[in-house]
């Protein structure tokens, strides 16, 4: 069977990424069988297992080198995880070689060199370690003046950037968002369809409420509403939440909000909840 043939067969059974298969067949002689035990023996398959289970814990991680900024989710199986040395170790890695690099996408980022494998295979070789599914759910990168802000459970960060603005402030905006959670920087991130949305349930809300109110009335109404509600959701309209007699916009001092990110370990994903007999039951299998 041909080099190919014996790669394709190899990750079909195992999972294992394109390097750690060559290896394998490198070090057997381009034996199917023992490149198995090979990359058992590496804990290789053993990871790969793994690439199918729900990684909903982990942490949020964001650095800043040089002008440029990285923020990240690195995902583990149980909240455990997100304490462990190696784990943390690996996170401080990936963004220094995020950052020493011209990647600006997670799909980049993932084929950079990290300790002589792809950030990929190096995801791969950390799930074997540490015995759980480890992957970067997402990432971002800013280019310019930037400041993030991760709080101490390391499950939130936000990057904020702005020109012509104090690192300082920029530092005070990231937090206040961490805190506060705006869904939106600015109101011209706001989409059509949302606000027509919002409209709409506004005007089906004061109908019920106010039935005298003529049309015109009853527009204005709502049009006051829904100021009130975005100046809730967007970041630059919000009071600061040190000093509430400030806007953050007050804070920029006439600035363009930039850029507004804010990650939240987890968020969005459909986590599998499993009674405890069965999450021992399923270590216990993995184990043989």
């Amino acid at each position: 069977m041909s080099l190919m043939n014996n790669i394709k067969q190899l990750r079909e059974m195992t999972g294992a990424g394109m390097m750690d298969i060559k290896k394998a067949l490198e070090a057997t002689g381009n034996d199917i069988d023992q490149a198995v035990d090979w990359l058992r023996k590496n804990g290789i398959a053993k990871a790969a297992k793994k690439a199918g289970r729900i990684a909903a814990e982990g942490i949020v991680k964001a650095k800043t080198s040089n002008g440029r900024t990285v923020i990240f989710e690195l995902n583990s199986e149980t909240d455990y995880v997100s304490s462990n040395a190696d784990f943390l170790a690996a996170s401080e890695k990936i963004a220094d070689v995020a950052l020493a690099s011209n990647a600006t996408t997670l799909e980049e980022v993932l084929e950079l060199d990290i300790d002589g494998e792809t950030v990929e295979n190096f995801q791969l070789s950390l799930t074997s370690k540490i015995g759980e599914k480890i992957s970067i759910r997402r990432l971002m990168v800013v280019e310019g003046n930037a400041s993030f802000y991760e709080h101490t459970n390391k499950r939130i960060a936000t990057v904020i950037a702005a020109d012509d603005v104090e690192l300082d402030v920029l530092k005070d905006i990231a937090m206040h968002a961490a805190a506060m959670s705006p869904r939106f920087g600015t109101r011209a991130q706001i989409s059509d369809e949302f606000i027509k949305n919002e409209t709409s349930l506004l005007t089906e809300q004061y109908k019920e409420r106010m039935p005298d109110k003529t049309e015109e009335m009853l527009s204005n109404i709502v049009k006051g509403a829904l100021n009130k509600q975005l100046s809730e959701l967007v970041l630059v309209d919000q009071a600061f939440v040190k000093d509430p007699s400030k806007k953050i916009s007050d804070l920029l001092g006439g600035k363009e909000l930039k850029t507004y990110i804010r990650f939240e370990t987890g968020e969005g994903i459909d986590k599998k909840q499993n009674d405890f007999a069965a999450e021992v039951a399923a270590q216990i299998k993995d184990s043989e």
